[in-house]
C-alpha cells in the first residue's frame, strides 16, 4: 500500500517496500535503496532510482531512465545504456562509455564527447560536430550550449554543464555528478540528483524531492526534511 514505514508494499515505503516512494528496498516508485519502481534510492528498477535502479532517473545503477551509474536506458549517470548516460551508457546523452546519443567519452551514438561513433563526437567520432572547445551545440569539451562534453552550460553537457543532461558538474537537467538541474547523478541541485541535490529525486544529499539519504524535500530516504 502507500506510505509504508518499514516493510510496506505500496508507496512511500520506509525500508522493504514494494510500491512507490520506498526508502530502502522498494519495488515500484521513489524507492531509496533496493526498489524496482520509480524514484528508487539505491537499488531501484524503474524510475528515479538513486543507486542500483533499473527504471528512470536512477542515480547509480539504474537500468532505464536517468540512471546514476549503471543504468540502461535514459539519463543514466555512469553505466547507462540508452539516453543521457553519464559514464558507461549505451543510449543517448551518455557521458563516458555510452553507445547512443550525446555520449561524453566512449559513446557509439550521437553527440559523443570522446570515443563516439555517430554524431557530435568529441575525440574519436565518425560523423558530425566533433571537436574540443566549442561554444554552440554538441560541444565535446568546453562548450557553452548543448550537448557539451566538459564544461558546458546548457544541454547534454559532458562534465561541467549547467543545464540539461550534464555528466559531471552540470547545473541543469540529467547532470552526472555536480549538476544543478534535473536528473543529476551526484551533486545535482534540482531534480533526480544522485548525491547532494537540491530539488527532486536526489540520491544522497538532496534538498528537493525523492532524495535518497540527506534530502530536504520530498521522498527523502534517510535524513529528509520534506515529504515522504
Amino acid at each position: 500500500m502507500n506510505n509504508c514505514c518499514v516493510i510496506g508494499a505500496g508507496n512511500n515505503c520506509g525500508v522493504t517496500g514494494e510500491g512507490n516512494n520506498c526508502s530502502v528496498i522498494g519495488a515500484v516508485n521513489n524507492c531509496s535503496v533496493t526498489g524496482v519502481g520509480n524514484n528508487c534510492g539505491v537499488i531501484g528498477a524503474v524510475n528515479n532510482c538513486s543507486v542500483i535502479g533499473a527504471g528512470n532517473n536512477c542515480s547509480v545503477i539504474g537500468a532505464v531512465n536517468n540512471c546514476g551509474v549503471i543504468g540502461e536506458v535514459n539519463n543514466c549517470g555512469v553505466i547507462g545504456a540508452v539516453n543521457n548516460c553519464s559514464v558507461i551508457g549505451a543510449g543517448n546523452n551518455c557521458s563516458v562509455i555510452g553507445a547512443g546519443n550525446n555520449c561524453s567519452v566512449i559513446g557509439a551514438g550521437n553527440n559523443c564527447s570522446v570515443i563516439g561513433a555517430v554524431n557530435s563526437c568529441g575525440v574519436i567520432g565518425e560523423v558530425n560536430n566533433c571537436g574540443v572547445i566549442g561554444a554552440g551545440n554538441n560541444c565535446s569539451v568546453i562548450g557553452a550550449v548543448n550537448n557539451c562534453g566538459i564544461i558546458g552550460e546548457v544541454n547534454n553537457c559532458g562534465v561541467i554543464g549547467a543545464v540539461h543532461n550534464c555528466s559531471v558538474i552540470g547545473a541543469g537537467n540529467n547532470c552526472g555528478v555536480i549538476g544543478a538541474g534535473n536528473n543529476c547523478s551526484v551533486i545535482g541541485a534540482v531534480n533526480n540528483c544522485g548525491i547532494i541535490g537540491e530539488v527532486n529525486n536526489c540520491g544522497v544529499i538532496g534538498a528537493g524531492n525523492n532524495c535518497s539519504v540527506i534530502g530536504a524535500g520530498n521522498n527523502c530516504s534517510v535524513i529528509g526534511a520534506g515529504n515522504k
